[in-house]
């Protein structure tokens, strides 16, 4: 398995690890609940370095890259990230990714860790000479800082004020002759900052951004934590909500297209998609018993089964099993009663509106 920057780190906390997309993670240090509780309260800090990154930079890059993604690249400004999706003809879901606009002239795409080799290929097939490509897999790593007390910690640690970021905006600089990077952006539901760095420098920021939190609740926290929380927030998860047979009018992404943009790979997929009713769209489930749903487990409203559990967790924040799951459009209407078949019991439910939870934004964001 590879293993990130900061395994050594991980090691010295105790983490449990286990392998995620091929790499050695974290997967909790003091239980995923506490840590999950931690970020809504105070502040978590995640390894999320097993993400790719992916540079294009030359006068075509941007032209390249909106030829296959939904989000509109050519008038992203410079110090600003977008997400948006990659889609094959047919309009299934390839992958999920923020695009940041480093220059004129130059972009990250940021891709999820299971998809990250596949996103590359695919950027090689389609930019031709539009832009040069070059990976920095496991050369950048990229440290989450999340909670309502992150901002305060990041400027403790770096003595930078990112207080005047809007949400989705980035501040980079240059240190010992290397480029870093923080962007507002996380995948909690949560304010907070997503720290890019050389991986050779990632020890020494994680050891002072933790220092800079020791007396403000902040704690490591793993990807079981961040599950759960990305659950609470109802973000998709590739594998999970999002694959290739799913398009963005099912998984509630068509905020994340840009029909009007000009061409691009499954545009006319979404297209036709979006002027047809979809037989199913991502809904929310908030079980009625102690029951957790897990992935694959059969949903319904009525005598029948019509749809099924993509993520399930339990909720530290609102004290109760949610779940994500696909329905029909009718069936998926907040306040429905359902049920989940879990170990051969049907287990009460009631449809819900998403996300789960939705924290204020904090001034500036």
């Amino acid at each position: 398995m590879k293993r990130t920057a900061l395994y050594a780190s991980h090691r010295r906390l105790n983490a449990a690890l286990a392998e995620f997309a091929g790499w050695e993670m974290p997967v909790s240090y003091s239980g995923i609940l506490a840590e999950a509780q931690a970020v809504r309260r105070a502040a978590g800090l995640f390894d999320v370095s097993h993400m790719g990154v992916i540079e294009i930079s030359g006068a075509g890059a941007r032209r390249a890259v909106d030829g296959w993604v939904t989000c509109d690249v050519a008038s992203l400004p410079e110090g600003r990230a977008r997400y948006g999706l990659l889609l094959n003809p047919a309009g299934g879901i390839l992958d999920d990714l923020l695009i940041y606009s480093l220059a004129p002239d130059r972009l990250w795409i940021i891709a999820n860790a299971v998809n990250a080799e596949s996103d590359l290929a695919r950027a090689q097939a389609h930019s031709g000479a539009g832009g040069r490509l070059v990976p920095h897999f496991g050369h950048i790593a990229i440290l989450a800082l999340q909670g309502p007390r992150a901002l305060a910690i990041a400027a403790d640690a770096t003595g930078r004020d990112f207080s005047t970021l809007r949400r989705y905006g980035f501040a980079s600089w240059r240190a010992d002759d290397e480029e870093w990077l923080a962007s507002r952006t996380g995948y909690t539901g949560e304010d907070g900052l997503e720290f890019f760095c050389p991986a050779a420098a990632a020890e020494g920021l994680w050891d002072r951004l933790l220092a800079a939190g020791a007396d403000r609740g902040l704690v490591p926290c793993g990807l079981g934590a961040r599950d759960v929380l990305r659950i609470e927030a109802g973000n998709v998860l590739y594998g999970h909500e999002i694959n290739e047979e799913t398009t963005p009018v099912e998984a509630n992404l068509m905020w994340a297209v840009r029909l009007e943009k000009g061409d691009f790979i499954g545009r006319d997929a979404v297209r036709r998609a979006q002027a047809a009713e979809p037989a199913r769209r991502l809904a929310g489930l908030a079980m009625e018993e102690r029951a957790i749903p897990r992935q694959g487990a059969p949903v319904g409203t009525d005598g029948e089964a019509t749809g099924v559990v993509t993520s399930g967790t339990f909720s530290p924040t609102l004290d109760r099993a949610i779940a994500l799951a696909y329905l029909p459009l009718a069936e998926g209407a907040p306040g429905r009663p359902a049920w989940v078949a879990l170990r051969g019991k049907r287990r009460r439910a009631r449809t819900t509106s998403l996300p789960f939870f939705r924290h204020p934004r904090q001034e500036g964001s």
